[in-house]
């Protein structure tokens, strides 16, 4: 199965509604909150391809959301978007394992380009070839183009599972 939906968490109703249309004018299936406590509530991972999360939520933190996300033993592809870039906030958003980082405004190609990777990521582990590389758009340079910045391959399976543990946060299964 191929996954198209795509879970979005922004307390900003306008951009919230344009990453909408977006999606869905690509052929997305879009479950979108305003509220992170909304999302908690309501949202349904299991299907989910990719999730979108503003990192400055209304007394939250789109970071944090992703660590809850990992704790609930979720594993999928995070793009972030923020309004307020610092390098401290990029760090932080990195270290989660996210395959996107954005400053808003963003161009929509990059969301979108970001969000196929993720749809890459499902198609490449349902069918069990090589783990894709992990990716990091880096969105303020979009005037200048795209500069990519991959990480490693992993040198044994042991390795590709080390690296998914520490970047969720989950603990390793006893052995």
């Amino acid at each position: 199965m191929i996954r198209k939906r795509v879970v979005v968490v922004d307390d900003d109703t306008s951009m919230l509604r344009s990453i909408e249309r977006l999606l869905k004018v690509h052929g997305f299936d879009c479950v979108c909150f305003e509220r992170v406590e909304d999302f908690r509530d309501e949202a349904n991972l299991d299907e989910a391809a990719c999730l979108v999360f503003d990192i400055n939520l209304n007394n939250a933190s789109g970071i944090e959301l992703s660590k809850e996300v990992a704790r609930a033993g979720h594993s999928l592809p995070i793009v972030f978007i923020t309004g307020a870039d610092s390098e401290a906030m990029r760090s932080a958003a990195l270290k989660t394992g996210c395959i996107a980082y954005l400053t808003k405004p963003f161009p929509s190609a990059l969301l979108m380009e970001a969000i196929e990777k993720a749809g890459n990521m499902w198609r490449r582990s349902d069918t069990s070839l090589p783990p894709l590389h992990r990716v990091v758009l880096e969105s303020r340079r979009a005037a200048q183009g795209v500069r990519w910045s991959k990480q490693a391959p992993p040198t044994s399976a042991t390795d590709e599972e080390e690296r998914m543990h520490s970047a969720t946060g989950l603990a390793r299964p006893p052995t």
